[in-house]
């Protein structure tokens, strides 16, 4: 069988910008914001599987790259890796079927797993391409896109007052976006939270794709060819910058943390305030589940980062933002330095300036084995940790549909159904928040100890190990496109010429 792919394709809407999934082989996506049929570049497919299929650099793992191509003058979102079909419920790879339309069991917990040939269209897109796994197909896209096509039964109706007077108005799945009011005329927009109700947005989710043969062409410049610039260029400037801060011995060293995560419902930013293994999403309520892998390989890490570092960072297929910088635990409000506690304490420490209270503890079990020399965490929140709440006591909110008063407590989901009219009752911020405060990134601390001689020398024999693999690959590839070029000249020069040119070329001429 021939090389997998596993893509996640992002693009926007062309009439309001919002991210559209791209879930299979669709030659349209709809908007659920504004309901615009958006038409999807044959191009972009082109690009995103040439992207996958020629580049050499093999990711396994479950690692993915993210990267941002430019389609003509669309740029596009494009999440790739190189592991075969996976199920999304277990992650368990699925086994390899024929070349046929149909539901593939997963062998661990029996989810059903769509697998289908790719549409005609596609073949003379990208010829390479023989087989689709866990993706949407054209009639479900259809479907989609329109609204009289047979699908789920839509949500109940919501109950809203106009902004002009204060009638109380109806909204259903019918409804448009644009509407007006039935009793002032007052023309208004319906807020995104209900619309997203009554319009689901419809999720990323990854699919896979089987190539057959090699790639069509000759391959473009790769990653590695990158990388090995990198090393050429910006590595000694780097070692004779700032590498010996790396392994540098001493007291515990601290390190401030502010991570985020990515919301893999709606892509939003999750904030990581702590070593949390399920942060939720502030927006739209998931529950992110991280592998203690991925916290604990982070948290080595930044024992050996430099004085300051940011950007973005993926392991396991998690997608990361972080800043760290290298300074001792400090209050949020007053910036006054903390007092110590020795590794392995759990209790709370207080300012000695505002009397703040911040929580303190060791690493924790799940992480402990990945997490290297870090011992002590200070200022972060835990998995079993409730946000604070800013109103404890309960508040009264009409219904805009009776009038009748509710009662709203820190229980109360965010769409409340009225016990005397039965409809449901979207909260606004103002009442919603007051219970629910909106969370930030925040800054929080790890002791991350000292760096072991030892595996500062692993560190640096591995990375000098990967550079000469590295340096090997780049050989071996260019010695192959030269070949190549080779075989072309004799079709164009007399033999005796070629085979000069030729020997030129492969004794590292050029």
């Amino acid at each position: 069988m021939g090389p997998y792919a596993y893509l996640e394709i992002t693009r926007s809407c062309r009439k309001c910008g919002r991210p559209l999934p791209v879930n299979g082989p669709l030659e349209f996506v709809r908007c659920a914001a504004c309901s615009t049929v958006n038409p999807v570049p044959l191009g972009m497919f082109h690009q995103a599987f040439r992207v996958a299929h020629v580049n050499d650099e093999k990711i396994d793992g479950g690692n993915t790259r993210t990267q941002t191509p430019l389609d003509g003058t669309e740029v596009y979102k494009l999440t790739w890796g190189t592991h075969p079909p996976a199920c999304r419920s277990c992650r368990t790879p699925l086994a390899d079927p024929p070349a046929a339309a149909g539901t593939l069991p997963c062998p661990a917990c029996g989810a059903p797993c769509t697998t289908f040939a790719p549409p005609d269209w596609m073949k003379h897109v990208y010829p390479g391409v023989a087989q689709i796994y866990l993706g949407v197909q054209e009639e479900e896209a259809s479907r989609t896109a329109n609204p009289l096509a047979p699908g789920p039964s839509p949500a109940r109706p919501v109950a809203m007052r106009c902004g002009a007077c204060g009638g109380g108005l109806s909204v259903t799945a019918d409804t448009p976006l644009d509407h007006s009011c039935g009793f002032c005329g007052t023309a208004f927009r319906i807020p995104d939270e209900i619309w997203e109700r009554m319009h689901p947005v419809e999720a990323v989710q990854g699919w896979f794709v089987r190539f057959e043969g090699p790639p069509p062409g000759l391959a473009f410049p790769t990653s590695q060819e990158f990388r090995e610039r990198y090393e050429k260029h910006l590595r000694p400037l780097e070692d004779a910058d700032g590498r010996m801060n790396r392994t540098a011995q001493g007291p515990s060293r601290f390190v401030c943390c502010k991570l985020g995560n990515t919301c893999g419902t709606c892509k939003a930013r999750i904030p990581v305030n702590g070593p949390l293994l399920h942060p939720v999403c502030p927006t739209c309520g998931a529950v992110r589940d991280l592998p203690p892998q991925a916290l604990g390989h982070m948290l080595a890490w930044v024992a050996e980062t430099k004085p300051l570092s940011q950007g973005w960072m993926f392991h396991s297929g998690y997608h990361f933002t972080h800043k760290m910088t290298r300074v001792a635990p400090y209050c949020r409000r007053c910036e006054t330095d903390l007092p110590l506690v020795p590794p392995g304490t759990d209790s709370t420490i207080e300012c000695p300036k505002c009397s703040a209270t911040y929580a303190t503890f060791p690493v924790p079990a799940a992480i402990q084995p990945h997490a290297g020399a870090a011992r002590q965490i200070y200022c972060a929140d835990r998995d079993d940790d409730r946000p604070p709440l800013r109103e404890s006591a309960p508040v009264v909110h009409p219904c805009p549909s009776c009038g009748a008063d509710l009662t709203v407590d820190q229980e109360t989901g965010r769409v409340h159904r009225c016990a005397f009219c039965s409809n449901d009752v979207f909260l606004p911020d103002e009442v919603w928040h007051r219970f629910h405060p909106v969370t930030k990134i925040l800054p929080w601390f790890v002791d991350a100890g000292r760096v072991p001689p030892s595996a500062a020398a692993a560190r640096l024999a591995r990375e000098a190990a990967e550079r000469e693999k590295t340096a090997a690959q780049t050989r071996a590839k260019n010695t192959r496109h030269r070949i190549a070029f080779g075989l072309k000249l004799a079709g164009w020069l007399s033999v005796p010429a070629a085979l000069l040119i030729y020997a030129f070329l492969v004794r590292g001429g050029c």
